[in-house]
C-alpha cells in the first residue's frame, strides 16, 4: 500500500480529470478513495476525543471505539481468543487500520521501501 500511495503522489498530475478524463476518475476512485480512510483515522480519533469532553454521544461513541480497540488487543495478545470470532474480527480490523496508517506515514515521509527479488539460481543443465 505504501508503494502504491508513493506512486500515486509522485504521479498526482494523472488525477486531473480535465486532462486525463476517465482514467483520472478511475485512479481517484479505485486508488485514492480506497486509501483515504486510513489517512483520516488518527485525526478522527483525536477529534472524537476532543468532542467527548462536551458531548455525551461522542463520549459513548469513544467508549465503544475504545472497547473495540481493547477487545482487539486482547484478541491479538491472547491465543485462546483467536477462535472467538468477534475478537478475531476486531483484531483484524485494528491490524488493518494500523497497517494503513503506517503505509501513509511511510509514503508521506518518503521512506525507503525494500523490494523482494528472487534468489538467482544457476541455469539448469539438461
Amino acid at each position: 500500500m505504501a508503494r502504491g500511495i508513493s506512486t500515486l503522489l509522485h504521479y498526482r498530475r494523472l488525477m486531473d480529470p480535465s486532462r486525463y478524463g476517465l482514467f483520472a476518475f478511475m485512479l481517484i476512485s479505485h486508488k485514492l478513495l480506497r486509501w483515504v480512510p486510513y489517512l483520516l483515522v488518527p485525526p478522527a480519533l483525536l477529534a472524537l476525543a476532543i468532542l467527548a469532553k462536551d458531548n455525551i454521544v461522542a463520549r459513548i461513541l469513544l467508549g465503544f471505539v475504545s472497547a473495540g480497540i481493547g477487545f482487539a488487543l486482547i484478541g491479538i495478545r491472547r491465543r485462546e481468543f483467536t477462535g472467538f470470532k468477534p475478537a478475531a474480527i476486531a483484531a483484524f480490523a485494528l491490524v488493518t487500520f494500523c497497517a494503513g496508517v503506517n503505509a501513509w506515514w511511510a509514503a508521506l515521509r518518503k521512506a525507503e521501501m525494500a523490494t523482494w527479488e528472487p534468489t538467482r539460481r544457476p541455469e539448469a543443465q539438461t
